[in-house]
């Protein structure tokens, strides 16, 4: 019995080392490895691609509030533009009306004063 373990050991043996120089033992020995690996390096991909996805969304959403907070603020400085431009204009009106008036009345003085004038001259 001892004899026929032997001769089995020395045949495993030497198919193992046929099958090395065959450049298939690794095949043979490791080729359930190779799978496995496979796998956990897919999942390291999906995990690497997960990783970059979920920074690349941070980075979008900090970009998005950035983007509604600067829009905030413009919304407001325009909103405050067009309260004083519109200010402006209404004290713009009302100085052309003070000087029309201003000037309507110097006409009537003017005109007055012409009447006198011509009344004095007679």
């Amino acid at each position: 019995a001892r004899a026929r373990a032997s001769r089995r050991a020395v045949a495993s043996t030497m198919a193992h080392e046929r099958a090395r120089d065959d450049g298939e033992d690794e095949d043979v020995l490791y080729g359930d490895l190779d799978a496995r690996e496979g796998a956990r390096g897919a999942e390291a991909a999906s995990a690497g691609a997960i990783g970059r996805l979920n920074l690349k969304l941070s980075e979008s959403e900090a970009r998005r509030r950035a983007l509604m907070d600067e829009n905030a603020s413009l919304r407001e400085r325009c909103e405050n533009l067009e309260r004083n431009i519109s200010c402006l204009f209404n004290t713009a009106r009302g100085e052309i009306e003070r000087k029309d008036k201003e000037i309507a009345r110097l006409r009537e003085g003017d005109s007055a004063l012409g009447d006198a004038r011509a009344r004095f001259k007679s």
